[in-house]
This record gives structure tokens, C-alpha cells and sequence, in this order.
């Protein structure tokens, strides 16, 4: 998870010179299932390579298509999966994955609540001094 959620924000960075990158998780105790929000102002994706972004082989991808790779088959590893959107260039990314995660401790699990869900979120402001 940790190399997950490394991967996609150095993504976020390298594409975002300028705005504002977002990232809010949530743990759903229940289903034991981790959820990764990540929505940057960055460069966006073309629609053309929007489509091919994680069909790619990691022999035919670049520096930032790699690690989106790597984040794939970790997702994967986890029974999840990593949906990819926007709306072309210069419009920034959203990223949304979704993962199990078994190994939470049961003291953890229910806390008063019959789905109790665990959240945060971080924003980065990528603005100039």
C-alpha cells in the first residue's frame, strides 16, 4: 500500500507545477477494503493515452507510466483495481483505487458503528513563493 500510494503522488507532482494535489483515504473495516482518492490540477492525460495508461506493457512505459504499473499490479495483488480519469490536457487527473487490505488489527474493526469507516485527507498547494 505504502508503494501505492508513494508512486501515484510522485506522479502527481511531476505533472502538477502549478495548483493543487488532493488525496483523501478511507478504510472501510467491514469490507476491509482501502480507498485512495487522488485529484491533481497537474497536466491532465489525452484521451488517447488515458486508454492505453495501464494497458501498457512496463517495457513499453516511461518513468511516470511505469510506476502506475508497478501500482497496478501491486492493486491487483490486493483483489482491487485503479480507475484513471480526465478530461484531456491541462484539466489535471483523477486517480481512484481500491484495495483489500486484511491485515488490520480486530481490536480496530467496528468501533460503535456497523460500517465504521476510517478517513483523511491531505492537500498540497503547489504555488510559487
Amino acid at each position: 500500500m505504502q508503494q501505492v500510494i508513494i508512486n501515484l503522488l510522485k506522479n502527481a507532482l511531476k505533472f502538477t507545477s502549478r495548483g493543487s494535489i488532493q488525496i483523501k483515504t478511507s478504510y472501510n473495516y467491514i469490507e476491509q477494503t482501502l480507498c485512495i482518492h487522488l485529484r491533481d490540477s497537474g497536466t491532465g492525460i489525452s484521451r488517447e493515452n488515458l486508454q492505453s495508461l495501464l494497458q501498457r506493457n512496463p517495457e513499453q512505459a516511461d518513468d511516470g507510466g511505469r510506476g502506475m504499473l508497478i501500482c497496478k499490479k501491486i492493486v491487483a495483488q490486493n483483489e482491487g483495481e485503479i480507475e484513471v480519469y480526465s478530461e484531456g490536457l491541462e484539466c489535471g487527473t483523477t486517480l481512484l483505487v481500491s484495495m483489500k487490505m486484511q491485515d488490520v488489527p480486530k481490536d480496530e474493526i467496528g468501533r460503535g458503528n456497523l460500517i465504521a469507516e476510517f478517513k483523511r485527507s491531505w492537500f498540497f498547494n503547489n504555488q510559487p513563493n
